[in-house]
């Protein structure tokens, strides 16, 4: 159980308590494409997923993470203890296309 605590501490476990972010940022589902690519090594189909965000579906309405502002509202909240605003960053860089910064 303990190992399993552990893993959690690691990862975000998308409970949503980041939320509402000011700048409308999805948060858990950037970093569950994030952890896509990085722990399952399923990295185009994250790419692919991040793209949508901010234009079709569920996400359009929303931000990708090049929008995070650092402003720490939801690191604040995280029980997790995730500094949020950094994963963001480091997911839009990994997950972004080439003409989004990325």
């Amino acid at each position: 159980m303990e190992e399993y605590r552990e893993l959690a501490e690691l990862y975000c476990t998308s409970c949503n308590y980041c939320l509402p972010c000011p700048e409308n940022i999805p948060i858990a589902r950037i970093l569950s494409l994030f952890s896509l690519a990085r722990v399952y090594d399923l990295e185009e189909a994250a790419k692919k997923l991040y793209a949508e965000i901010g234009r079709t579906g569920f996400f359009a309405r929303m931000n990708n993470g090049a929008a995070c502002t650092s402003c720490g509202e939801c690191a604040e909240k995280c029980p997790q203890k995730l500094e949020i605003p950094e994963e963001l960053a480091a997911a839009h860089a990994a997950l972004a296309d080439d003409d989004e910064g990325g």
